[in-house]
């Protein structure tokens, strides 16, 4: 055997020093790499929101500043298609954003970025309910004249969209 190659005690020992030095100098970096990968899809999951709430406000704005759920179908709104829950949140929510499809111009901020069940609508001509995360918030009181309404929400971060456009975090998700 080649005496370059043997592994002595004491490299062995030095090279299990070393394994154990990088375990546990990983296990301080995972965590605050895990919470800095968090706040960066909660930070892109505000975005969305924040392009939503700009597509509502352009959409309104050709429309007799109502949002399109305000708006009859008649007119090109989706007013008829509105089914609300008890909490506001329509179960069509999917219906309001192929309307406003050339506002928002791409589905993918559709799904906020932590939600591993939704896929992105490739085209908002294929959207439907599996290629979106935020619920929308429907009725005449949803506008921009009343700022503090929830317009939409995102159920993972519990981040919120009100009526005038800003993002704001209801809690601790």
């Amino acid at each position: 055997m080649n005496p370059t190659h043997r592994v002595t005690g004491r490299k062995k020992t030095r090279l299990l020093l070393v394994a154990i030095a990088l375990f546990v100098g990983s296990a301080f970096l995972i965590p605050p790499l895990i919470r800095a990968k968090q706040a960066a899809a909660n930070i892109h999951c505000i975005g969305h929101l924040k392009c939503m709430g700009l597509a509502y406000r352009l959409w309104s704005t050709e429309h007799g500043d109502q949002f399109c759920f305000n708006i009859s179908t008649n007119s090109g709104g989706t007013l008829e298609f509105c089914d609300r829950d008890s909490d506001g949140f329509d179960r069509n929510g999917f219906r309001h954003f192929i309307v406003m499809s050339n506002e928002l111009s791409n589905p993918e901020l559709l799904v906020c970025p932590s939600d591993r069940d939704k896929k992105p609508a490739k085209r908002f001509a294929d959207l439907g309910l599996d290629n979106i995360t935020y619920q929308i918030r429907v009725g005449t009181n949803v506008n921009e004249w009343n700022p503090e309404e929830i317009t939409a929400l995102c159920p993972i971060h519990n981040n919120v969209l009100l009526g005038d456009g800003s993002v704001q975090q209801l809690g601790k998700p």
